[in-house]
């Protein structure tokens, strides 16, 4: 069924040849075919059509964080990033549910979201499931999650862990493929593809993978160390103009009022990065008051990054997708109805990202030429 369903989806996909007006929300989540608002977690986004991957559109995936409430830490005294230390919102509630992911396939104008239900549940016991990343191995012909594992039974394993998982279609069902993936660092996690290669993106390092993008390449000069401050969480990559960019923030574990966002540009993937500023500062507010929720500008985490083309333009728009937790509604404040965030990056001449500035929605002219 989901086959079927996916398939008619890339003919409406084709047939999207206007240009479209469109606007991407970040104060109510987007919502699906069914007129049900989507279940939203960390967030990540497949563009199809490119670097081999079959299909038009998008699918977007979330982890299912359940529907508790989050955590928020901000009235403590270390603030509101302290449940990254404390714990706070490691609970049955949370963990008890957070063992798959969820998908939807989005129309290339980003206006359609038809869910793809559980795309990955794997056992994992008292475990955390996050972090997912999916990329499409041209030599496997199948397309790769990677994920993390944050294990809560410390008796039953390691406490963090990276896994692979394998599907022949992006609406799954994604199978194990590597349990657990030796040697690495085990921060947050992201996946970037340039042309046949692909890297593994975590709070410290930049790492090639193997050919099948299943595991790491070990060869000699596969692997880059980004410069502090690059100490973080959710890493995001792209490329812009023949310049490669890394995003991303302070530790905050999901807490309210999100992260900051460093930048770092080298001239390649495994290149000399260079540290190029924080681009989500909310100048507005005391830096150095921890419990304040609103220190960055989006409050949000960045999660991923996808490009879209407008109408009238010569190069791709960059696409951030955001998480703005804690930030669900009554009555349950459910952790899977937190909001997301949507903004679209600004480069001045010198191809330095621009200071984000708040929005409630981002607007973006999607190009008549969608496939």
């Amino acid at each position: 069924m989901a086959n079927s369903i996916f398939n008619k989806l890339i003919i409406i996909g084709v047939l999207l040849t206007r240009s479209n007006a469109v606007e991407l929300p970040n104060e109510k989540l987007p919502i699906d075919i069914n007129n049900n608002t989507i279940l939203s977690g960390e967030a990540a986004a497949l563009k199809l059509g490119v670097n081999g991957a079959p299909g038009v559109g998008f699918v977007f995936y979330y982890n299912n964080w359940g529907g508790c409430a989050g955590t928020n830490c901000c009235a403590s005294r270390s603030g509101c990033r302290s449940c990254c230390f404390r714990g706070a919102h490691d609970h049955d509630c949370v963990d008890g549910t957070n063992h798959s992911i969820v998908a939807y396939h989005v129309t290339p104008d980003l206006q359609t979201f038809t869910p793809l239900g559980i795309v990955f549940h794997p056992n994992l016991g008292d475990a955390i499931l996050y972090r997912q990343h999916v990329i499409y191995s041209p030599v496997l012909d199948k397309f790769v999650m990677w994920y993390k594992v944050y294990n809560l039974n410390l008796t039953q394993g390691p406490g963090h862990w990276y896994g692979v998982a394998t599907a022949s279609q992006p609406q799954g069902p994604f199978e194990i493929e590597v349990a657990q993936v030796p040697n690495t660092d085990l921060g947050d996690l992201y996946l970037f593809v340039d042309g046949a290669d692909a890297y593994l993106i975590t709070f410290k390092f930049i790492q090639r993978l193997n050919a099948s993008f299943t595991g790491l390449d070990t060869s000699p000069h596969s692997q880059t160390t980004l410069p502090v401050p690059a100490r973080w969480e959710a890493p995001i990559m792209f490329t812009r103009d023949g310049k490669f960019y890394v995003i991303g923030g302070h530790n905050c574990c999901a807490c309210t009022g999100g992260s900051n966002a460093f930048v770092f540009r080298a001239d390649t993937p495994l290149g000399h990065y260079a540290y190029l500023g924080d681009i989500n500062v909310n100048a507005s507010a005391n830096q150095t008051d921890e419990s304040c929720p609103y220190l960055w500008t989006t409050h949000a985490q960045t999660a991923t990054v996808f490009e879209v083309m407008e109408a009238g333009k010569t190069s791709p728009t960059i696409v951030m997708m955001s998480n703005q937790w804690v930030s669900a509604g009554p009555p349950a404040y459910a952790r899977n109805q937190d909001l997301l965030y949507f903004n679209a990056l600004e480069f001045n001449e010198s191809g330095y990202p621009q200071p984000i500035i708040r929005q409630p929605s981002l607007f973006l002219n999607i190009s008549s030429t969608v496939h």
